[in-house]
């Protein structure tokens, strides 16, 4: 096991806490989100529900909490802070609900209530039903930075008497703990007691943590990510520097596509691997390089500038390549070498891609220089992978490729004949033949190798589904992506996402909105919002813009960070003001009002949409009711219709 007291960072405990704020009013709950970011919590992490129902969605949220019981245990919010007066449920109802709940992951959570009205009575109240502390509106840094510290000192008065009664309750002492750091990370007091306490318990502490990896490890292979995350958390939040957790927390992330987070933790396990006091008998510093190096060449991808990353991943297989070298394993070293050449396949493609944009003559041309540069590198990079295992059908496949798009066709014939004689009819090579027979036009040998591959990949290789289903939805082959996972979807829910999107891609959108529907009512994965925000995109297509402003409005909601809604309903405001506009030119009265009232709904900001209702003199009558903006997901509707009401003040008509 590592050396915990050496490697603890009492700032990751604080970016892995999770915060839930409830308000009536949005301004607050984004106020206080910014104010919790720049103390160092993860904006990821903190979550916000505002509006009319915030009390009731909150409590609903709570009994979907407690009835999934593991797999969603790394979302509950260990932090609430509860305004008082909310319509519907109130503050302290919710308090009490969550200290009268049997689930300690809930009753055990930290409230706060937010108050711009503490009347005596009504802190005697909250006091009597277990509230940790009052925060007075409106906030400042230095107000929630006391109160903070206020609470982790008294929940380190509880932590010393667990120790004292129940010493041997390590997973709970230590979730305590966690709590205390992250509410102050400057309570040396709790970090050098965390640190003794682990030293003190480290045979049963590397257990605990060797359980949870191996639960986590367990829960993936068969799709389960949430509750496969769940474990991998607390493996890390018993030990935050063990190598095997973060490795197989850096595989989760791949997974789920987040090559950010991936990248990260693997960096991290590198990092504590070499710093290890104790040998690791499971992990080897060259597999962590491996998995490293694609996920850098992965996340490179997701970067309008590439080219830092992909260097990256190139020294980090590098250093891989060496290490197996060294150890005489030719197979390993042939397997990185050929993961070389795809990184300097990736940097050709690029250029060629900015090539392709760019709008000068000089500049392409030194673009496409670049991009057969890195061809040539990578052609160096799969032949010396061969000259160390020739029996590689796949890096055969990608030397075809090369030679085949630096105009040498008779070494490319060589090489797949060669990849076709010694294939292996394994999901992967055959996925690759697939690949390569579709980039050359030949669509029928490459179905004919995708349906053979279809025939044997197991149901737990959903990334082979999706390789496959991908790379015909890139070739603009949506009619033959969807049969691939269309049949297995129920039983993977992780495939929702993207059967919804090969839906939408042959205009099958109902199909595509209830896929989507599925993917947000079965979501363990932690990606509701970006399954809303799709289905909202799909409802615009089908040509049903309100519901599409609800779903975006439900994202954006969930999530103020999510960019991408604000920027869509910022886009679908300035649309349906210009048809608008021309119903105008066209006298049709009654369409020019619904579209303006829905582009102000999408955007209250909007000026545009505003003079619009202006320009449309609305009266009374022609104002949305609250019903029908509650059906459209508004939140707060009696502020949207206060807000078009005194649009008409001062004006004459």
């Amino acid at each position: 096991m590592t050396d915990n007291s050496a490697k603890l960072k009492p700032e990751q405990i604080r970016e892995k806490f999770t915060i839930c704020a409830v308000d009536n009013s949005a301004a607050m709950c984004n106020d206080l989100k910014g104010l919790l970011i720049q103390m160092g919590f993860n904006s990821k992490n903190i979550f916000t529900i505002y509006g009319a129902r915030a009390g009731n969605e909150t409590s609903q949220m709570l009994d979907v909490y407690k009835s999934y019981e593991d797999e969603l245990s790394w979302r509950i919010p260990k932090l609430h802070f509860l305004e008082w007066d909310m319509q519907g449920i109130t503050g302290l109802e919710l308090l009490k609900k969550i200290r009268g709940c049997d689930d300690p992951r809930i009753s055990n959570m930290i409230v706060i209530i937010a108050t711009s009205n503490a009347v005596k009575e009504k802190v005697v109240s909250a006091i009597n039903a277990g509230v940790d502390h009052f925060i007075a509106k409106p906030l400042s840094p230095d107000i929630l930075a006391k109160k903070f510290k206020e609470i982790s000192s008294k929940l380190f008065m509880n932590v010393e008497n667990m120790i004292h009664s129940f010493p041997h309750e390590i997973n709970n002492i230590i979730e305590a703990f966690n709590k205390v750091i992250a509410m102050d990370i400057q309570n040396d007091r709790a970090l050098k007691l965390k640190n003794a306490f682990l030293s003190n318990n480290k045979e049963e502490v590397a257990a605990i943590v060797g359980d949870k990896v191996a639960n986590g490890k367990n829960s993936a292979v068969s799709g389960k990510y949430s509750r496969a995350i769940g474990d991998f958390d607390k493996a890390l939040e018993l030990n935050l520097s063990d190598p095997a957790a973060l490795m197989e927390y850096g595989k989760m992330m791949m997974k789920k596509t987040s090559y950010e987070e991936a990248v990260n933790s693997f960096q991290s396990a590198i990092e504590f691997l070499r710093g290890s006091v104790e040998p690791q008998q499971q992990i080897r510093e060259v597999d962590l390089l491996e998995l490293l190096g694609e996920a850098q060449l992965k996340f490179s991808m997701t970067l309008e500038k590439p080219d830092e990353a992909l260097e990256s991943a190139i020294k980090t297989l590098e250093r891989a390549s060496k290490l197996y070298e060294d150890t005489k394993n030719r197979e390993g070293k042939a397997r990185s070498l050929g993961q070389i050449g795809n990184v300097y396949t990736a940097r050709a493609d690029n250029a060629e891609k900015e090539a392709a944009r760019t709008k000068t003559a000089g500049e392409a041309s030194n673009l496409m220089a670049k991009a057969m540069v890195h061809r040539e590198k990578a052609l160096s990079g799969y032949e010396e992978a061969l000259r160390n295992d020739a029996r590689q059908s796949l890096l055969l496949i990608k030397l075809a490729d090369i030679y085949r798009k630096t105009g040498q066709e008779d070494k490319a014939i060589n090489a797949m004949k060669r990849a076709e004689d010694i294939k292996t009819d394994t999901p992967e090579s055959l996925i690759e033949f697939g690949k390569f027979h579709l980039n050359n036009g030949n669509r029928e040998t490459a179905m004919s190798y995708f349906n053979s591959a279809k025939e044997i990949i197991s149901v737990e290789d959903i990334e082979l589904y999706e390789e496959i289903l991908l790379c015909l939805l890139e070739h603009d082959l949506p009619d033959e992506a969807v049969p691939f996972i269309e049949n297995i979807a129920d039983e993977r829910p992780d495939l929702y996402n993207n059967l919804g999107l090969a839906y939408r891609r042959v205009n099958r959108f109902k199909d595509a909105i209830e896929t989507y529907e599925k993917a947000i009512q079965n979501d363990l994965t932690g990606d509701r919002v970006a399954y809303i925000f799709n289905q909202a995109i799909t409802y615009k297509l089908a040509g049903n813009i309100p519901m599409s402003i609800k779903n975006l409005l439900q994202a954006y909601k969930t999530d103020s960070s999510f960019e991408k809604a604000k920027e869509h309903l910022q886009r679908n405001c300035s649309e349906l003001c210009d048809k608008a506009l021309q119903n105008l030119m066209s006298s049709d009265i009654a369409s020019a009002a619904r579209n303006f009232k829905l582009a102000y709904i999408a955007d209250p900001s909007s000026q545009k949409a505003r003079d619009g209702l202006l320009k449309l003199k609305v009266d009374y009558a022609s104002i949305p009711s609250e019903n029908e903006l509650s059906q459209l997901g508004i939140t707060s509707p009696s502020e949207i219709i206060e807000g078009i009401r005194s649009m008409r003040q001062g004006l004459s008509y």
